[in-house]
């Protein structure tokens, strides 16, 4: 699933190994997610990391703009 994580992550300055700490999923899933291998991410997965990094789930997401 395209999406943002590694771009806002990076905005916000912090790792990978912080960001998962804080959304409260394991490094190599957050990673797996940020490079699009992680296919199915749950809403509750996608609402942890969004509220991690205080941005709306559609923005991190859905949005036209990921690549």
């Amino acid at each position: 699933m395209p999406n943002r994580v590694k771009e806002v992550r990076k905005e916000h300055g912090i790792t990978q190994a912080q960001l998962a700490e804080k959304a409260k999923v394991c490094r190599p899933y957050l990673s797996a997610i940020e490079s699009g291998k992680q296919k199915a991410i749950s809403n509750i997965v996608m609402l942890k990391i969004a509220n991690a990094l205080n941005k709306p789930v559609s923005y991190i997401f859905f949005n036209d703009r990921v690549v």
